[in-house]
């Protein structure tokens, strides 16, 4: 029988995230936000899905509850930096995009009328010192070396062709392309370079992310 006090929608088999409450959002932290396909879906990097997450991702940034100022998207899934001001703000960002990139999905997935395309529940792990930061920040912009892809070059992608702290690499000029927004809060903008208990010093487009206890990223890869 139906609950008439559940709201949301049925936990599924591709929902891995138990059901509780989550981390708070403090403020001047950053959230780490993963988004998940069902089983069984095309591919987000290939033809006109990718340009759907993108313009999603622009869309979300005029609207202001969030800043998605770093995201990489995946075949499945696609890892994002966020800012945002409270968790609610996080919530009804993350919703808004969720609704109108699984709406737009469906249609050209030839899928209307057959209910969401991620699973139940997101991923989030909050930011909260420079060091995960740092770690965060490499993770997200290279998550094609965390997944062994081999490219040649950063992620065309991702956002790591705009990044501006590589030591190695100069942003690519913005054309019209860049959805993502530039950071407002001090660990995006400059905390991630003061890390604790190590001297600083700057991303390199060759460095390759690593499994960090205070990011718990093996909970991302449900």
């Amino acid at each position: 029988m139906k609950d008439p006090h559940r709201r949301g929608p049925k936990r599924t088999d591709d929902s891995p995230v138990p059901h509780g409450s989550r981390e708070k959002l403090k403020n001047g932290n950053v959230a780490l936000v993963t988004i998940k396909l069902i089983a069984g879906l095309p591919s987000l990097r290939r033809g006109e899905a990718f340009d759907v997450v993108l313009s999603a991702i622009g869309r979300v940034n005029k609207k202001g509850d969030i800043r998605i100022v770093e995201y990489s998207i995946q075949s499945n899934h696609v890892h994002m930096l966020v800012e945002a001001a409270t968790s609610a703000d996080l919530s009804k960002g993350r919703a808004s995009l969720n609704t109108g990139l699984a709406m737009r999905l469906n249609r050209i997935w030839d899928r209307v009328g057959m209910g969401t395309v991620f699973t139940e529940r997101f991923h989030l792990v909050v930011i909260n010192n420079p060091t995960r930061m740092r770690n965060a920040l490499l993770y997200v912009l290279r998550n094609d070396r965390h997944h062994g892809m081999g490219l040649k070059g950063l992620d065309p992608c991702s956002s790591a062709p705009f990044f501006r702290g590589f030591s190695d690499h100069q942003p690519q000029a913005e054309d019209g392309t860049r959805v993502n927004v530039y950071p407002e809060k001090w660990l995006l903008q400059f905390g991630w370079q003061k890390r604790t208990k190590m001297p600083s010093k700057p991303l390199s487009i060759h460095d390759t992310p690593r499994i960090a206890k205070g990011v718990r990223i093996q909970a991302l890869e449900a």
